[in-house]
């Protein structure tokens, strides 16, 4: 298993399966929703308690500023009041650990940490569905259907 923020081509056999954050449209693929990533805004607790609501800054996803819908929502609530910009999800968390800022972040990387608190009303920001893409030809695959059920259980 790896984890990169590109597409693996399944076609040019980089991957027998794949994880997505969007349902892709084209290809002889069989596709199976897994469940859905839910984002919220969230930032150090100590951060929070000593910076004035006017002083807060934001750490974006620096390699897409306009492409992922968690930061296009962030973008509007920034309003320009970015701290940083980094390209990794666990990056971000480590800006938020370090007093960076508040970030756009899914509730799987934030569950058992309690220096992190939510941000506003903690209302999610957006929930992302999560998709599971392989060959067609292989969906039948015993490994296959066992990763996809894997996978399905995990974002339970």
């Amino acid at each position: 298993m790896t984890g990169r923020s590109e597409f693996a081509s399944l076609p040019r056999g980089e991957a027998d399966i794949a994880v997505r954050l969007s349902r892709p449209q084209a290809g002889d693929l069989a596709v199976s929703k897994l469940g859905s990533i839910v984002f919220r805004l969230y930032a150090h607790r100590q951060y929070i308690a000593g910076t004035p609501e006017e002083d807060r800054r934001y750490i974006g996803q620096g390699d897409v500023r306009d492409g992922m819908p968690q930061q296009v929502a962030l973008n509007l609530i920034a309003d320009g009041r970015f701290a940083c910009y980094v390209d990794e999800l666990d990056l971000q968390l480590a800006a938020v650990l370090a007093r960076g800022g508040i970030a756009a972040l899914p509730d799987f990387l934030m569950a058992d940490n309690n220096e992190r608190t939510l941000v506003g009303s903690g209302e999610p920001l957006l929930a992302r569905e999560v998709w599971s893409v392989a060959h067609n030809s292989q969906r039948h695959q015993e490994r296959i259907r066992r990763m996809v059920k894997a996978l399905r259980m995990a974002l339970k």
